[in-house]
């Protein structure tokens, strides 16, 4: 199932966590290059994804997969893609931003102990740093697609 939808950000950052709340921490230690997937270090089991876009529209797509299924990488020319593997820690993984869950995008079912993986992919950084602030009411220029998937 895959789904875009474009939601306001807040403080360069956005979450997957089990259940519709965000954790309770709100920045990694340090924000490391380009890098974009910050694990919660913590048992929530929650994962904070930075965005150049300090403020304003940026469009994230979902896209998640049925255990077994085959992960295609994406289509397209992006700027970077990044990986990683987390532990369930609840059921249910759930995109939400710093205004709650953002509605539309698929919910990816998992149990407690499961391990699941998410993949990145992204452009339009470059141009979103540039501009650091954009009014709700302008087009994005920064994108994500999320690939949700069970890990091997």
């Amino acid at each position: 199932m895959r789904a875009t939808v474009v939601p306001h950000i807040e403080g360069s950052r956005y979450y997957l966590v089990h259940g519709g709340t965000r954790p309770a921490f709100r920045f990694p230690p340090r924000w490391s290059g380009d890098r974009l997937l910050y694990p919660v270090p913590d048992d929530a089991g929650g994962l904070v994804v930075r965005t150049a876009t300090f403020d304003g529209p940026v469009e994230v797509s979902v896209e998640t997969f049925h255990p077994g299924a085959e992960v295609p990488v994406a289509r397209g020319v992006w700027d970077l893609d990044e990986q990683v593997t987390l532990t369930a820690t609840g059921r249910d993984v759930h995109v939400v931003t710093t205004f709650g869950e953002i509605e539309d995008l698929p919910v990816f079912a998992v149990a407690p102990g499961e391990r699941f993986g998410v993949r990145i992919y992204a452009r339009g950084i470059d141009e979103a740093r540039e501009v650091h602030q954009i009014e709700i009411d302008e087009e994005p220029v920064e994108e994500h697609l999320l690939h949700i998937f069970r890990a091997r």
